[in-house]
């Protein structure tokens, strides 16, 4: 076993023990484009980085683990099994998530070509700023959307939906007959042809509605609370998660559920799809961050620096930062191309319970009261809003940014 050690860098050839050892050490299973001899050579450079710094016990303890390894077809499987539907959005992501990619891509490069002589502009949308009058809810409003109209959509935690006008003023209320339990989240930009709203709820519903009132509606039955739900870019796909530590794949319109997952040791509270589709965020109190490959069903990487639980979690457009928000007050924006912190942002004195990226600005909304706009490359300070009361819930559009507060909804508006 010794000079088994010694020999760090004489690295397994076997894709499973490639495998083994990069989850164990904490690493990137599979970069994007990364052929088996690339992710070999990125084991050993890590395996002899680990020697130089005389982590010997590290590695015996790595390799014995190593020798106990019995690799068979089951236990490598290349991904998780489904229903046929399943395996159709999964042929079909294939060449949707490659063609955003290469979008993306371009836009990099021609980003790159922008600014070679100086750092881009500092958006200046959010110094405009104002608070509009807020309007008290009849019960504590939890997830909210913007309508088309620019009004808003909130649930609340007594199961009612109130429709807001522009104006703020109170277009229509409504309690779905037999539906217990509050409403969690809410989402009226589905891209989903017929369907205007999709909502998630404590009693273990995720609702398919057809318009922005107490119409035709179609309830799935959710295995338990609905925590947080994100709309896939790809066709009628929304994934949603539960307090149980799971995540879930969905087509709405056939009403399947196409997958479950068990992602973390508590509760999931954060999910966001990347702008590719490829990958999903999920952010749980068990303090981690975790990205899943949507193509296969298995865990890519696992992120852990948040010093108590992750509560909620937001993809850059360009697709290698990722934000997280925590209950230790910080925001942490993570280049998943090396699974590393590259910036920590000390942002609330309480839970953070919102991260968003919204036209060149990193924004963060906690407990505390507090709506920070920071600049999306250099992380400065743009400009700061203090609402009284905890901040629920956060949603933004063109129209400017959406606030649900215990028993009130605000509007930030772009003037």
């Amino acid at each position: 076993m010794q000079r088994r050690v010694i020999m760090a860098s004489a690295v397994p050839t076997e894709w499973a023990e490639i495998k083994w050892m990069l989850r164990q050490l904490q690493e990137p299973i599979i970069l994007f484009g990364e052929r088996i001899e690339e992710r070999r050579e990125r084991l050993k450079i890590v395996l002899e980085e680990l020697q130089t710094a005389g982590e010997m016990t590290v590695l015996e303890r790595l390799y014995q683990g190593l020798d106990s390894i019995t690799t068979s077809k089951t236990d490598d499987e290349f991904y998780t099994e489904g229903p046929p539907e399943l395996l159709t959005f999964r042929q079909s992501l294939v060449s949707f998530s490659l063609a955003r990619a290469h979008q993306r891509a371009m836009n990099e490069r021609a980003f790159i070509k922008e600014t070679a002589h100086g750092p881009p502009q500092r958006p200046d949308w959010p110094l405009s700023l104002q608070t509009d009058t807020c309007v008290p809810g009849s019960a504590v409003f939890m997830g909210l959307d913007w309508s088309p109209d620019g009004g808003v959509v909130a649930g609340s935690l007594a199961g009612e939906y109130t429709v807001f006008n522009p104006d703020l003023t109170v277009a229509q209320s409504w309690t779905p007959a037999g539906e217990g339990g509050r409403v969690t989240c809410v989402n009226t930009r589905t891209g989903i042809p017929g369907v205007s709203m999709l909502s998630g709820d404590a009693s273990g519903g995720l609702t398919v509605w057809r318009g922005l009132g107490p119409g035709e509606s179609a309830r799935l039955t959710h295995p338990g609370p609905v925590n947080r739900l994100a709309v896939h870019p790809h066709g009628a796909t929304v994934a949603t998660s539960t307090g149980a530590g799971t995540w879930h794949l969905w087509d709405v319109e056939q009403g399947v559920e196409l997958s479950g997952t068990r992602a973390h040791q508590d509760q999931v509270l954060g999910l966001s799809v990347h702008p590719d589709g490829s990958l999903l965020a999920t952010a749980s109190l068990d303090s981690t961050v975790a990205l899943w490959d949507l193509r296969t069903g298995h865990r890519a990487l696992i992120l852990a620096q948040h010093a108590a639980g992750a509560v909620d979690v937001a993809w850059n457009p360009d697709g290698w930062r990722l934000a997280s928000g925590g209950q230790d007050g910080r925001a942490l924006v993570w280049d998943v191309r090396r699974g590393v912190v590259a910036e920590e942002i000390l942002a609330h004195q309480s839970v953070v319970t919102k991260v968003a990226w919204c036209q060149g600005a990193l924004v963060t909304a906690g407990h505390d009261g507090m709506v920070w706009f920071r600049d999306a490359y250099t992380y400065e300070t743009i400009r700061h809003v203090r609402l009284p009361g905890r901040l629920m819930g956060l949603a933004f559009s063109e129209y400017g940014v959406a606030v649900a507060r215990p028993r009130v909804v605000s509007v930030l508006r772009c003037t």
